[in-house]
């Protein structure tokens, strides 16, 4: 006998469609449990998925330094320069604020994993009551592919299972991803307190970021593996542009030694040998480029007054494929901030007093025909810049000792960089990237992923293009090299994306040696080789990893998540320890001793004072500076991570990174002035503070004054430093150390 339930149930299923519904009291109690935990979870899940769409929406929309009570701070600090008070005042808001961020950041994380969870009850439930409400067959009207209602039913079906799907991934989204927290629109970007200036450009070009931004511009032409490489035909004979082409394939991502590729090289095949170890001298009385006198600013030579372009290899030339030794290396300046890439200069005697207004301690100073913010490199008697604009790239070599511009080259425009003028903002410009140096040839990248390389002597050796690169800023990561391998670091859009990738590149000849995908988003971080005998490593940063590479083959050998949001800031190593972060992460310092993912053993020490948002950090064996934008320098212990002093630089902004010189510390500040410029805005000087640090505080022992803008960092010399302006190239020493 059929109990009233089961009876009622049954009769029920078949009416409703065609089928006998056999569900008895146990089982319908199951069912109406696993039915209502689908609603109730299902119901949670879309109030969590509306929640987080409302916070992305706020988060996009709203800069978290931009409280009135954090600007009348600044602003009552602008008119009372010093105020102890006030400074610490400011300092506790900003660590509140940066503590009100990471907990909206971890909001959103915890509603992510809820969201997650929700939507896998919901189907989970969903199942288990269908599963317990499975009717038997029984006959009934055959339904055709022409039954017009069971085929609309069937779409209705998909549309909501779609609108779902579309729904969740979206919500899901909006908790796990992080918007820019900076403005793309250059407008935006001119509004804040700073910007790249110098290598890394910054992370991303400004120095207070505001969340929100757009993720980037429209894709430019993606370069293949096996982009040709242009022929090394003289300047003046190369066509300025080239029209516009289509865009190439991406790089296989399972691919990370491409195929071979077509090429014309510009010098014959090189035989194995040896770098001259001589150092010419330079002349014992240096011979200024341009008068010292105040109001008399050097001319910008024309091409047609420069030395005539040499033509083909040069057969005097020794041109074999070796690179420098250490000692090489170390010597000079081949490098952004300096042959280890930390700031730190082993050379003796840098100055301590200038004034380029009055010709105090000024050697020379040279006029850079076209603007750039990248910084100087140094190889022997000779002074390297880049400079580039919208339609115009090119290659400047200075004399070190008179300053006098002994070569001016173009680099000839490729296919894939000439598809557009790239985005750039202010800040970043098109000649961000510090050029590098082997010692036989110097090579420099541009915003629109040219990269050339010449030789010493200004003859172009080979031309490369990678496609404009997909960076809302500009590209700004400088170049490294290592032996005969040049690595250029081209992070992309964001991490899902999966556009980043990082390629090593012969020297000789521009091709493609290997390279790797990288699930990072886009950044303007240098890389970095730590240069040690047996285990060289190539570090890079971005969010959310830094790895380190195999520099001679790509292989990944440890990465540790720790970075977030844009990052621009260089990593720095000294003493075992690899120093990382930026403003919207931590401080980090790392052990580089690991395999595989060691996120969770490699962190020696963690910090949250005084994260930099421009400026890379200056590590040496004992101290690590931290120097934030809107004047802030933070002395940690570098091996524990004690704050030992923090020091407050009123109305200066600071672009350039710190460096370091016979145990002093030199900080390059951007101060207006009371003049004006044609156009009405304030005239800016460059003040440089010279400070003697301790375990207490920073000594003031000198002080030198740059009369413009610099945002390039310095490049020291036995009793030299070069310094890079808005517009020109200065010599700082004395005549007696115009000699190394």
């Amino acid at each position: 006998m059929v109990s009233s339930g089961s009876a009622s149930a049954s009769v029920a299923g078949a009416a409703e469609g065609g089928a006998v519904l056999t569900i008895g009291p146990e089982k319908r109690a199951l069912y109406l449990l696993a039915r209502n935990t689908a609603w109730v979870a299902g119901a949670f899940s879309a109030v969590v998925a509306v929640v987080l769409l409302v916070h992305l929406a706020w988060r996009m929309t709203k800069d978290p330094f931009d409280t009135p009570e954090f600007q009348t701070l600044k602003a009552r600090l602008s008119q009372q320069p010093g105020d102890p008070e006030l400074q610490s005042q400011l300092r506790l808001l900003d660590q509140q604020l940066r503590r009100r961020y990471f907990q909206h950041r971890r909001f959103a994380a915890v509603g992510a994993m809820l969201l997650l969870c929700g939507a896998a009850l919901t189907a989970a439930s969903a199942k288990w009551a269908a599963t317990l409400r499975r009717r038997l067959p029984q006959p009934g009207p055959y339904l055709g592919p022409s039954d017009r209602e069971h085929t609309e039913r069937e779409w209705a079906r998909m549309a909501v299972v779609g609108l779902l799907g579309v729904f969740l991934g979206a919500a899901l989204m909006a908790g796990l991803a992080f918007p820019r927290l900076l403005p793309p629109e250059e407008d935006l970007v001119a509004q804040t307190s700073g910007g790249f200036g110098e290598q890394p450009a910054q992370p991303a070009a400004s120095p207070t970021p505001s969340p929100g931004a757009s993720t980037g511009f429209s894709p430019g032409a993606k370069p293949s593996p096996t982009s040709p490489i242009l022929p090394a035909t003289p300047p003046e004979k190369a066509a300025p542009t080239s029209p516009p082409g289509k865009a190439r394939p991406s790089i296989p991502p399972e691919k990370t030694v491409p195929p071979p590729e077509k090429t014309v090289s510009a010098t014959p095949p090189e035989t194995p040998g040896a770098i001259p170890e001589k150092n010419p001298p330079l002349p014992e009385k240096s011979v200024p480029g341009t008068p010292k006198q105040k109001g008399k600013e050097p001319p910008v030579p024309e091409a047609a007054s420069l030395a005539p372009v040499p033509q083909g290899p040069d057969p005097q030339a020794d041109r074999t494929p070796e690179f420098a030794s250490l000692d090489q290396w170390q010597r000079y300046w081949p490098r952004f901030r300096g042959p280890e890439g930390n700031g730190v200069s082993r050379h003796p005697g840098a100055p301590t007093h200038w004034n380029t207004q009055t010709g105090q301690g000024v050697l020379w100073k040279a006029a850079v025909p076209l603007p750039g913010h990248n910084s100087p490199i140094i190889w022997k008697d000779r002074v390297f810049l880049s400079g580039a604009e919208a339609q115009r790239r090119e290659v400047y070599c200075f004399d070190a000792a008179s300053g006098k511009l002994l070569w001016q080259r173009a680099v000839p425009a490729t296919p894939e960089g000439s598809v557009k003028v790239p985005k750039v903002s202010r800040e970043t410009g098109f000649a961000a990237p510090t050029m590098t140096t082997d010692g036989r040839r110097v090579f420099a990248i541009f915003a629109n992923g040219d990269v050339a390389a010449f030789d010493m002597e200004g003859r172009l050796v080979w031309v490369r293009g990678l496609g404009i690169p997909e960076n809302h800023y500009g590209h700004a990561a400088s170049l490294e090299i290592w032996q005969n391998l040049l690595f250029v670091q081209l992070d992309q859009g964001m991490v899902q994306e999966k556009k980043s990738r990082i390629l090593a590149l012969d020297t000789l000849t521009g091709k493609t040696v290997w390279q790797q995908p990288r699930e990072v988003a886009a950044s303007w971080a240098t890389p970095l080789v730590i240069r040690r005998e047996k285990d060289a490593q190539l570090i890079t940063a971005a969010d959310p990893w830094v790895i380190a590479y195999r520099p001679q083959d790509g292989q990944e050998i440890w990465r540790i998540k720790c970075l977030s949001g844009e990052h621009g800031v260089s990593p720095a190593y000294a003493d075992g320890l690899l120093h990382v972060g930026s403003e919207y992460s931590q401080w980090f310092a790392l052990r580089t001793d690991g395999q595989g993912d060691v996120s969770q053993t490699h962190i020696a020490w963690k910090g949250e004072e005084g994260l930099p948002d421009v400026c890379s950090p200056l590590v040496t064996e004992k101290y690590l500076f931290l120097l934030m934008t809107y004047g802030t320098l933070t002395c940690y212990e570098a091996r524990r991570g004690k704050v030992l002093w923090t020091k407050d630089f009123e109305q200066a902004q600071f672009i350039a990174s710190p460096s370091w010189a016979e145990g002093r510390v030199y900080l390059l500040g951007q101060v207006e002035t009371d003049q004006k410029d044609p156009q009405g805005n304030p005239i800016v000087h460059t003040k440089v503070w010279v400070l003697e640090p301790t375990d207490t505080e920073a000594k003031e022992v000198g002080q030198g004054l740059v009369d413009e803008g610099c945002v390039a960092s310095p490049a020291f010399q036995p009793g030299r430093i070069y310094i890079r302006g808005k517009s020109r190239l200065f010599c700082i020493g004395s005549e007696k150390s115009a000699s190394p």
